[in-house]
């Protein structure tokens, strides 16, 4: 099976630590929640014949063509769509644009963009025999030049807060001498805190004293899960302390 390239080690990274989250959660739910049905209560097109009415505009038409360093996955990946109508579609082929922060579909081997609007996706990443998942998901507030059709990777999620990330690229040109300019794509992480209760969105960073200023009513359960943590800390370990002022509603 051909593997598809990352976009950078440590997105890589990133991406393995919530993919390996989600292979948990898929491996531990009903057969209502399995790996072809991630959201039973979404009325699901089976195949890509059921899509065709929901096709858009074709991306490329008049356009330059998409450069593969603008995307998650160069390849077409395995992935799942949930449409804010209620409906859902299973069996897509996906590719999401990191430039742009939008999600094609396989058509006829064309990217093209969805009529109806997305409310979440699911890329699926099997290489290995592993099915390794990333739930992509927008509605959230918005954030400086971010709007509500922003797409964010949901690194984990609760009653009272969702740990999230924004992946972004933008591109440079560079420019040799004798030569004409050449696109350079830079990567951007960010990480993000949603407050569910409050419908806010706040940028955080890999430390205790980031969270607990932004989520202050749980700054004593952030301190007792991190106490014996180093001051920066992995993503394991800030998605550790989400989870843990997630359990504090029973």
């Amino acid at each position: 099976m051909k593997k598809s390239p990352f976009p950078g080690k440590q997105l890589f990274i990133v991406l393995f630590i919530t993919f390996s989250v989600y292979a948990i959660c898929a491996a531990q739910t009903s057969t209502n929640h399995t790996i072809t049905n991630l959201d039973p209560n979404q009325q699901a097109f089976n195949s890509s014949e059921g899509v065709f009415s929901l096709t858009g505009t074709r991306v490329g038409n008049n356009k330059p063509p998409i450069e593969n360093d603008a995307l998650l996955y160069t390849d077409w990946m395995k992935g799942i769509v949930n449409f804010k109508n209620g409906k859902q579609f299973k069996d897509a082929q996906l590719k999401f644009n990191l430039v742009k922060n939008e999600l094609y579909f396989n058509n006829n081997n064309k990217p093209n963009l969805f009529a109806d609007a997305v409310s979440s996706f699911y890329i699926i990443d099997s290489v290995g025999g592993v099915a390794r998942i990333a739930f992509f998901k927008n509605g959230y507030p918005a954030l400086g030049e971010k709007n509500e059709q922003t797409f964010y990777l949901v690194m984990t999620a609760g009653p009272v807060v969702e740990l999230l990330r924004l992946i972004s690229k933008k591109s440079r040109e560079t420019y040799e001498y004798g030569s004409s300019g050449k696109a350079v794509y830079e990567i951007t992480e960010e990480l993000l805190l949603y407050d569910v209760k409050a419908n806010t969105l706040k940028f955080v960073k890999n430390n205790a004293a980031s969270l607990s200023k932004a989520m202050p009513a749980y700054a004593t359960v952030i301190q007792e899960a991190l106490k014996t943590r180093s001051k920066h800390l992995s993503d394991e370990e800030m998605i550790e302390a989400v989870r843990q002022i997630n359990n504090t509603i029973k």
